[in-house]
């Protein structure tokens, strides 16, 4: 079973054309472990920085093999590093 919460942002620099970027954090649980994963993912119609159009992952951390408790301890980390972030475009590497 996963639980997974998403912020999803749209953008344009061109008509016709979006880009999508996605702050994604998954929970897996499985019988013996659960696993949390945190992402940014950009969908381009259009290049952005050192990115050509297509699916990128610009940022994924993951922790494996945790039990429920480590997990939700887990889980606040990678949110916390997702907004500790400094200067998400220079960082992810879409600044210009």
């Amino acid at each position: 079973m996963d639980i997974r919460s998403s912020l999803e942002v749209s953008s344009s620099i061109n008509a016709g054309q979006s880009n999508v970027f996605v702050v994604r954090l998954v929970l897996t649980f499985r019988i013996d472990e659960v696993r949390v994963a945190s992402l940014v993912e950009a969908h381009l119609d259009e290049s952005v920085g050192r990115f050509e159009p297509g699916s990128h992952v610009l940022y994924e951390r993951r922790s494996d093999g945790l039990d429920v408790e480590e997990a939700m301890t887990a889980a606040k980390s990678h949110i916390d590093s997702l907004y500790g972030i400094e200067d998400y475009p220079v960082t992810l590497g879409l600044a210009t």
